[in-house]
């Protein structure tokens, strides 16, 4: 049914090249793509070619974009792929309006073809038969072009290998049909034919004389733990892993891949001692594959994130039968303790540049809500044990529970709440220099998010008259000049520099 011939799939990355220097385009990008997936299958059909679908979100999807921008509307690709494609968009904005028709295509499509990543890029056959499947790639229209041109060189050779298997009984059979995988592999093929003949295959080689049971139970154990990692039931996707890892007669290299997938499973539910545990037996699975010194790579990054939750551990073991002064102690060895754990991660040190807690917690994504809620939670609870502060945590915890509020309500963009707090934190008594620039440096931030470009440079120049010593100091200093310049750019473009709003040119004096 294909129209091209097989030695235009390595022949036409030379005639691109040449092309691309003096052709000028044949359509408009968006000429080429058409949304009507009913009428692009009997264009297909008419015309025997091949659908080329794009599951994009245009308006949202940074992976979409690069890749209209790199590949789908470039002259090589407008000119080329049109002679063996038709080719279809269909899209999944966040804002763009589209007709609802066009929604409930759109969608049905989706669901039928499972897709969960954008961009998505898929190669069917007029009757919705899947040939491959892809995504963006580095190198252009040229390389995109040819990769497509090789996916259908592929799926051409499955169709003249597959009518061959009518003949076929026992291991012969099994080893054609592993050959078909193996090419539907490079597909990116996974439909439920595939997943079929890996089982028909695990049957005809009962005994693993051949050594196609064994690879083709790995590879469906390893099918099955992505699915269940994909629908979030990572408790089923570690049984998996460890059914993978018992099979009889497994290769070093895929009891490797199986501890690796283990570790990916458990840093999902973030026990990185279980994470560094499952990476040490991949490594000593297979210590000479190249595989291994990757993964040791990223054991040195998570070694120390390991240790800190072990700590943790035992902290929260004591907090069981502690109460009154000794909760309270226990309780800021668990604060300071998650500052370590949270600050461990890709080398970042626990301690910021201004040395307080304060900055470490707001407008940090490596806490989600339910530790910052704890931290509130737990940072009111010390000063009300220490309420005459005896154990010195009474002040400290004031603090620290005015900053994990502030962040509490910086999530639900409630900039007038948080400097409502920080102000709070700024009247508490004895504030070391540290805590009082931090908390000034922290109000000149959320003057950034509420675009008030002239009182965050008040506040930038408050934090530095507060001392010219601290480790913040050198930073504030940069980030004062920095905003001085936008201050003055915004001056010349005549933009109100407390609101961010054009004006006439008048009334725009700043503040500080």
């Amino acid at each position: 049914m294909l129209r091209l011939s097989v030695r235009r799939y390595f022949s036409a990355l030379v005639v691109f090249a040449t092309a691309a220097a003096i052709a000028s385009p044949i359509f408009a990008a968006d000429d080429i793509w058409t949304t009507n997936f009913a009428a692009a299958k009997e264009k297909a059909k008419k015309e025997k070619k091949l659908l080329l679908v794009n599951f994009t979100g245009s308006d949202w999807c940074g992976w979409c974009k690069k890749l209209k921008a790199e590949v789908f509307d470039q002259e090589e690709f407008i000119n080329e792929a049109p002679k063996d494609f038709v080719l279809v968009e269909l899209d999944y904005p966040n804002s763009k309006k589209l007709p609802d028709e066009l929604v409930k295509q759109n969608q049905t499509i989706k669901e039928k073809y499972k897709i969960v990543g954008f961009p998505t890029i898929m190669i069917l056959t007029p009757e919705e038969r899947l040939v491959a499947k892809t995504g963006y790639a580095k190198g252009g229209p040229t390389r995109y072009v040819v990769q497509l041109l090789d996916f259908v060189g592929t799926y051409r050779n499955i169709e003249e290998l597959t009518p061959k298997l009518a003949g076929l009984k026992g291991i012969e059979r099994a080893k054609l049909l592993d050959q078909i995988v193996d090419l539907y592999d490079k597909l990116q093929n996974e439909s439920d034919e595939v997943v079929a003949y890996s089982n028909e295959i695990i049957s005809l080689d009962a005994d693993n004389k051949a050594g196609l049971k064994i690879k083709h139970q790995v590879k469906s154990l390893l099918a099955v733990a992505e699915k269940q990692r994909a629908k979030r039931d990572l408790a089923g996707a570690l049984n998996t892993f460890d059914s993978l890892i018992a099979l009889d007669g497994i290769s070093p290299e895929q009891k490797q891949k199986a501890y690796a997938g283990k570790s990916n499973v458990c840093m999902m539910q973030k026990d990185f001692v279980n994470v560094v545990e499952n990476m040490k037996k991949a490594i000593a699975a297979a210590p000479d594959n190249p595989q291994a010194s990757r993964i040791a790579v990223m054991l040195k990054t998570l070694e120390a994130k390991a240790e800190a939750q072990k700590t943790l551990t035992k902290i929260f073991d004591e907090l069981e039968t502690a109460k009154g002064l000794d909760r309270a102690k226990v309780l800021d060895r668990i604060i300071d303790a998650k500052r370590d754990f949270f600050g461990s991660v890709n080398g970042v040190p626990a301690v910021n540049p201004g040395g307080t807690l304060g900055h470490q917690i707001l407008m940090n994504s490596m806490y989600d809500d339910e530790e910052v809620e704890n931290i509130a939670k737990w940072s009111k609870e010390i000063a009300t044990l220490d309420a005459d502060g005896k154990a010195g945590l009474k002040r400290k915890y004031e603090y620290r529970s005015a900053i994990a509020e502030a962040e509490l309500a910086f999530r639900e963009k409630d900039y007038d709440r948080v400097v409502e707090l920080l102000d709070q934190g700024l009247e508490l008594k004895d504030l070391s220099k540290d805590e009082k620039q931090g908390l000034l440096f922290l109000k000149s931030d959320i003057n950034i998010m509420r675009k008030d470009i002239a009182a965050s440079l008040d506040y930038c120049k408050k934090a530095i008259a507060v001392s010219d010593e601290t480790p913040l100091a050198k930073f504030l200093e940069n980030r004062a000049k920095q905003l001085e310049m936008v201050l003055s750019s915004m001056k010349e473009k005549n933009i109100d520099p407390k609101t961010g709003e054009k004006t006439d040119g008048k009334n725009t004096e700043t503040q500080g």
